[in-house]
């Protein structure tokens, strides 16, 4: 998170701790301390993961863990018979930016697949998924095999 980003999310943060605090009165014995743990958590969640910035059809932005993303979309390729995923990509495209997802992805495929037929099936798994579990549409998805297995090694993991 660069430091433009968590000085605005912390300005964002201190107009939302300033309106709750003018609409209540705490115990100031429990209150001590409250806004900069608040920060604190804040800051330590950002830390943990990267995240991907998406915006609902509604234009409400939301952020997601990265490793999320790349989740669902290794899940819904996965479930693709003769097809794994490798290496996923997703980038925050549309109008408003994050409205919808750019998704390059690099797959193994098993020997004698129909690779275009595989493609497109890829494509739907994928653009289903991310509209199902996160309501963003993808608006283009690139696909690159990597690599050929046989029906042992899928066996093996």
């Amino acid at each position: 998170m660069s430091d433009e980003s968590v000085s605005a999310t912390d300005a964002h943060l201190r107009g939302i701790i300033d309106e709750y605090m003018g609409a209540f009165e705490p115990d100031p014995g429990e209150s001590v301390g409250l806004r900069e743990r608040i920060f604190q958590i804040v800051r330590e969640d950002a830390a943990l993961a990267p995240t991907t910035k998406l915006t609902t059809e509604r234009g409400n932005p939301f952020r997601i863990t990265t490793a999320e993303v790349r989740g669902i979309v290794r899940d819904a390729v996965d479930a693709v018979p003769g097809i794994r995923a490798r290496s996923v990509t997703a980038t925050p495209t549309g109008d408003p930016e994050g409205s919808a997802v750019d998704i390059t992805l690099t797959v193994a495929i098993r020997a004698g697949t129909a690779s275009v037929p595989a493609a497109e099936e890829v494509r739907r798994s994928v653009a289903g998924a991310l509209t199902a579990q996160l309501g963003i549409p993808a608006k283009q998805i690139d696909i690159t095999v990597e690599d050929v297995f046989v029906a042992e090694e899928a066996a093996d993991g």
